[in-house]
């Protein structure tokens, strides 16, 4: 039921955004400090990724939902894998995430790999922007995937 209401909302999402794509164009093209590359990115690409993220979810939590145990043992043991949770996967995925922004946090290329530190900082000042960006991408995506990664 829940994997429906997730596909739900994005399908909703992405009705709403192609709908509305002329006001949402308007708003990336008037945001103070955001250059016309970074405009132009976030109205083509990062916009349309909200409803296909949780139309992703809303399959992963359906075929989950949907498959039966009994199947998804039989598989198992056929393979010889041991049970991995879909919780693990995404916990290891979110845990490889935050420690890799870490890692290219610490190196001279942060600015060229993370294109929203700029314009945080620019926003939110040097301090503040660095501060966001870190929690956001560094810290909750690896406390998350211990979270997840430690999830029985």
């Amino acid at each position: 039921m829940i994997g429906l209401v997730f596909v739900g909302i994005g399908i909703i999402a992405l009705i709403v955004i192609v709908l509305l794509k002329q006001k949402i164009n308007n708003f990336y093209d008037n945001m103070i400090g955001l250059s016309a590359a970074h405009a132009k990115f976030y109205k083509n690409v990062v916009i349309f990724l909200v409803p296909f993220i949780f139309i992703v979810i809303g399959m992963y939590f359906f075929i989950t939902e949907n498959i039966g145990y009994d199947f998804k043992q039989n598989i198992t043991e056929k393979i010889n894998l041991p049970q991995i949770s879909g919780n693990f996967i995404v916990g290891v995925l979110a845990a490889i995430f935050g420690l890799v922004t870490l890692i290219i946090r610490l190196t001279k290329y942060k600015y060229k790999a993370f294109s929203k530190l700029s314009v945080m900082e620019e926003k939110y000042g040097r301090v503040a922007g660095n501060i966001i960006h870190i929690i956001g991408y560094t810290i909750v995506p690896i406390i998350f995937g211990i979270v997840l990664f430690l999830d029985k």
